[in-house]
């Protein structure tokens, strides 16, 4: 009886939660956008009031949509009074929202340099620092912002967001609970916030955040995307799917409406609707990471092994840094016999995520199938110590104790395994397996009977029962 491999398992508790929505809500708000100059101009010099006027003009065109004439009135304002702090700060963020952000940046900087306490002006630099992958640079900007003006909710929920997009979730929480203290009213908060919980695992206050805003939007798709994701994590696969079916239908070309339904069909174990809504959403935007990375799992599931390491490459090349999609490819490899390569991508994965017990589990059992017996033990046991309720890390130990010989600690660990998940089939073959290597037929027999009413197409458990009844009648 050669050895068994591991279940492919729907994980819940160590996926990582992505960021669905923070691109939009960041986007989403106020600015530091121009006003209208209406103060008397008439002790000025001519420059200065025509200077005015071009501004005040590109005002007007900028709350118009027209981009480009704006941005040539602002110039000629900034011709007309080079010293016009205003003109290139509002330039400044007409130039981001045409992601020209290299310019964007040089007229925020002189902005700040002609007066260092406009508040407005690091907000809509912060803005800039974001939209170029400068997270850093944008969460000091909106840092000065908020000592400027520490009443501006909107300052705070943008720099909550870049916390969240860093991985910073206890600094993104508390700028998000200021945002809503300051403007209980925003929406996009309280989903940026159930975010952040989510992230946390805290997905009962993640759906209470989630709740608050659609009670405040209920038209907004991307709350209820959000919802439906934090369901599914839940279990609550009927309430997932109602909400991402809604999402849908409120967004149908939206990629994350489809994405956060594929992830509730994935989770319930409905891979044929899971993989429909994961094409749908790389159809709407080719560049979705996270929909390859779920599509392979997918795939994995489904035993279309080439098709789901097609997926996992493309996923890490979008997103080099996802430990969880090495950690999936690692999986595919290891079905497909690829020991090495699936160890080698567990590496990966525990380089940049080494909390995930997951992964290490996936490793030791790995190790395991190589004879490492030692490894594959000090993996294990850390998954363990890390998730003692984990009935793969369980099995997978008692896996690496009975290649080992030590048939005693085998048939504790799959007891214990059956004990938190009576269903898992496998392990009552396992354990079968190392009782007949013992000789005690009658339990070997039992265990076996157990896997076929569980799972009556597993041969390895038939060819096991058989063998330990002929033993059993030689006797």
């Amino acid at each position: 009886m050669g050895p068994n491999h591991r279940r492919t398992r729907i994980r819940t508790t160590s996926r990582v939660f992505p960021l669905l929505v923070v691109l939009a809500t960041l986007i989403s708000g106020q600015f530091a956008a121009g006003q209208l100059i209406r103060s008397p101009l008439s002790n000025q010099s001519p420059a200065i009031r025509s200077a005015v006027n071009a501004y005040n003009r590109a005002v007007e065109l900028t709350n118009q949509g027209k981009l480009d004439e704006a941005i040539s009135w602002y110039t000629r304002a900034i011709g007309l009074n080079p010293q016009f702090a205003q003109a290139y700060c509002d330039r400044g963020l007409t130039r981001t929202m045409k992601n020209d952000l290299d310019a964007a940046l040089a007229d925020l900087d002189t902005a700040i340099r002609l007066n260092s306490e406009d508040a407005g002006a690091y907000l809509n630099r912060g803005f800039a620092n974001y939209r170029k992958g400068n997270l850093d640079r944008a969460a000091a900007d909106y840092g000065a912002s908020i000592r400027l003006d520490p009443a501006n909710a909107d300052v705070y929920r943008k720099r909550g967001h870049v916390q969240l997009l860093q991985g910073n979730i206890d600094e993104a929480l508390a700028d998000l609970s200021t945002a809503i203290r300051l403007d209980p009213k925003e929406p996009s908060t309280y989903t940026s916030r159930g975010i952040a919980h989510s992230r946390q695992g805290d997905f009962d206050k993640a759906i209470e955040d989630f709740n608050q805003s659609l009670r405040l939007d209920a038209k907004d798709a991307e709350a209820w995307s959000n919802r439906g994701y934090a369901r599914a994590m839940q279990g609550n696969f009927d309430g997932a799917l109602s909400d991402t079916n809604h999402a849908v239908r409120l967004n149908p070309q939206g990629p994350l409406a489809h994405f956060s339904r594929g992830f509730a069909y994935l989770t319930k174990g409905d891979l044929d609707k899971a993989i429909a809504d994961f094409d749908k959403t790389i159809e709407l935007d080719a560049e979705y990471a996270l929909a390859y990375r779920e599509r392979g799992y997918a795939r994995v599931a489904q035993s279309n092994f080439d098709k789901a390491i097609e997926d996992l490459n493309t996923a890490i090349r979008l997103a080099p840094d996802d430990a969880l999609a090495y950690g999936n490819r690692g999986i595919a490899r290891m079905r497909k016999g690829e020991v090495d390569k699936a160890i080698d991508d567990y590496n990966r994965s525990l380089q940049l995520n080494a909390d995930d017990p997951e992964i290490w589990c996936n490793r030791g059992y790995a190790r395991a199938v190589k004879g490492n017996f030692e490894g594959a033990l000090s993996d294990l046991n850390y998954a363990i110590r890390l998730a003692p309720e984990d009935s793969a890390a369980r099995f997978s130990r008692g896996f690496a104790y009975s290649q080992k010989g030590e048939l005693d600690k085998a048939i504790a660990d799959f007891s214990e395994a059956i004990r938190i998940d009576p269903t898992y089939a496998a392990v009552y073959r396992n354990r079968g397996s190392a009782y007949y290597r013992k000789g005690e037929l009658d339990k070997a027999i039992a265990d076996f009977d157990k896997t076929l009413k569980l799972n009556p197409n597993d041969d390895e458990a038939k060819k096991g029962r058989q063998q330990a009844q002929q033993d059993k009648q030689a006797k």
